[in-house]
């Protein structure tokens, strides 16, 4: 059997796939996949943090002698805007694109979503309970990762409200315990599973194209929904697909609005 990334090396416009990880750069993918394809796209690109970052510290500590902290984001090369018009192209109407992204470019990607079809219809944030600490000690700890919620226009938008009264901040701490993975700005389940409960319904088909750890395509596959994943990174597209592998279909269904307690 020929798999998706096979077909993206051997053939131009294909028929979206359902339920599969991609290995390819998505501005080579989105261009092939069907127009009004899929129903909800939850993704967070790279933001542009791809320089090494070098956090410089003297004296001593209260372990010790102190030294500098290297780490190195050259994965996270933002990309160009392109990838929004092709989101839009392959949203249906009434679709929606929720897209985290840097604060000091967010209307960017609002103003790009609008020039094709978009309907700026919320903006939130996800509130880090267990925030990176401010080593520098020259401003608060950033605590805060906002997402713009875009709807295509034509049709009216999927919002499940009967599951319940909730706020455009969602609360939850950065990933740790057995859901942390290698990815360094992996987001936890707890973020992404009420967006793809209340702006999707089962069935729906849910697309990444940043998919990083493969979040979107996990809490889909266990909310009953139908995912694309496209991720370019050989090492994160391994760990989606393991992930992918030990996820039940169906599994978080019958929990609570955030899916993750019962």
């Amino acid at each position: 059997m020929i798999s998706a990334s096979e077909r993206i090396a051997s053939t131009g416009a294909m028929r979206t796939p359902r339920d599969e990880v991609i290995h390819a750069n998505c501005r080579d993918v989105l261009p092939r996949l069907r127009p009004a394809s899929v129903d909800l796209i939850v993704t967070d690109p790279p933001y542009g943090l791809e320089s090494d970052t070098t956090i410089a510290r003297s004296g001593r500590c209260k372990f010790g002698e102190a030294t500098e902290i290297r780490a190195s984001f050259s994965w996270d090369a933002r990309p160009h805007l392109g990838w929004i018009p092709e989101c839009m192209r392959v949203l249906k109407p009434g679709g929606t694109l929720i897209a985290f992204y840097e604060r000091e470019h967010l209307h960017d990607v609002i103003a790009e979503g609008r020039r094709h079809a978009g309907v700026l219809c919320d903006v939130g944030a996800w509130h880090k309970t267990n925030p990176v600490p401010q080593v520098r000690k020259v401003k608060w700890a950033s605590a805060l990762e906002l997402f713009v919620v875009i709807t295509k226009t034509g049709e009216r938008h999927t919002f499940n409200w009967q599951h319940g009264y909730h706020h455009n901040v969602i609360v939850a701490p950065i990933c740790q315990g057995r859901e942390r993975t290698a990815h360094p700005t992996q987001k936890p389940l707890a973020v992404i599973v009420p967006m793809i409960r209340y702006w999707s319904n089962p069935g729906d088909v849910v697309l990444d194209p940043f998919a990083g750890s493969g979040t979107t395509a996990v809490a889909a596959k266990a909310l009953g929904r139908r995912y694309l994943a496209i991720e370019r990174d050989r090492t994160f597209h391994a760990i989606c697909v393991d992930r992918l592998a030990r996820t039940p279909r169906g599994s978080f269904e019958t929990r609570s609005a955030d899916g993750v307690s019962s």
